[in-house]
């Protein structure tokens, strides 16, 4: 799942943490036990930051 906004032909789980655990825990709902991640850049410091981002509000909170 990419952590960039959805398009009308790609799902994505979002940008803002909210917006990523609101989807991470529909997932979850439905029994998918694990979900790849991609920072949808190839900025290294922009996916750096994304997934610090991740680590820091995502994780704690569907952990």
């Amino acid at each position: 799942m990419s952590l960039a906004p959805a398009t009308p032909r790609r799902f994505a789980l979002g940008i803002e943490p909210a917006e990523i655990i609101r989807n991470a825990t529909a997932f979850a709902k439905l029994g998918v036990a694990t979900l790849v991640i991609s920072a949808n850049t190839s900025d290294p410091a922009e996916a750096r930051a994304a997934m610090q981002m991740v680590a820091r509000e995502v994780l704690p909170a569907t952990g």
